[in-house]
């Protein structure tokens, strides 16, 4: 149960814990379950199909829904041109959906329940899943890119603060995400060199307790409060400039 003794095996994408508090792993090789067997932790592989020219397969994203569905993001490519989504069942079903678009980084659950996810591409940037996606059918309903305000289309994080605003953190920066009523007004407010993020990119976000929201950068970490943007570097003690989580 444990993995297997593979360059791949050592390297972890994601870890993620679902609601349940279950904890899963995923690794450059396949995904795993952190489990407790006799007291001592171990990795227990969960065996996904799938096509591609590596031999193995890397987890990029993680995410259980509110249904009990984990959705995994893999670089399965069953056809040239095709990436493939995995939707694990409460019972352990497997359904495979793969789409055209290019490999998500992220996923996240809005209040209202809809799935969106972050890619890591040059041209589909944030897009909404399907209610109840199927294999063989359109998995999305809506995707946003630079020319609706997004700031770059890779993406690396998304996140949902505590305020019910959805944030992403892309290649150049980060953007704060709403749907006004007035379609005329701009979807994204964006946060850049300007306003204070590193435009390099924003590889996490993360709220504290007292809402500030903390943007990992490899320009140091960036704290957004009320009046405004702070940022930690080497001047601040710091060991050094990039921040990834």
């Amino acid at each position: 149960e444990s993995p297997p003794p593979t360059p791949h095996a050592k390297t972890v994408n994601e870890i993620y814990e679902d609601p349940q508090g279950l904890l899963w792993v995923g690794m450059e090789d396949g995904l795993y379950q952190l489990i407790e067997q006799q007291g001592q932790p171990i990795l227990r592989r969960v065996e996904l199909p799938f096509q591609n020219s590596l031999g193995y397969l890397p987890i990029r994203a993680l995410l259980k829904d509110r249904r009990g569905y984990l959705w995994v993001s893999a670089e399965s490519n069953p056809r040239p041109g095709y990436i493939t989504l995995y939707r694990i069942g409460p019972n352990g079903s497997v359904e495979q959906l793969h789409h055209k678009r290019a490999v998500v980084h992220a996923f996240l659950e809005s209040q209202d329940g809809a799935l969106w996810v972050g890619m890591g591409g040059f041209q589909y940037g944030l897009c909404q899943l399907v209610e109840n996606p199927r294999a063989g059918s359109e998995l999305f309903t809506r995707c946003f890119t630079k020319e609706d305000g997004l700031p770059n289309t890779w993406i690396n994080t998304l996140y949902l603060a505590r305020d019910g605003a959805l944030w992403v953190g892309t290649d150049a920066g980060a953007a704060r995400f709403s749907t006004p009523t007035d379609e005329s007004q701009p979807r994204f407010q964006v946060y850049r060199g300007q306003q204070g993020v590193c435009d390099v990119g924003v590889s996490d976000i993360n709220e504290d307790r007292d809402g500030n929201l903390w943007f990992s950068t490899p320009c140091g970490a960036t704290k957004f409060q009320r009046n405004g943007f702070v940022k930690y570097n080497r001047d601040d003690g710091m060991g050094g400039m990039r921040v990834h989580s």
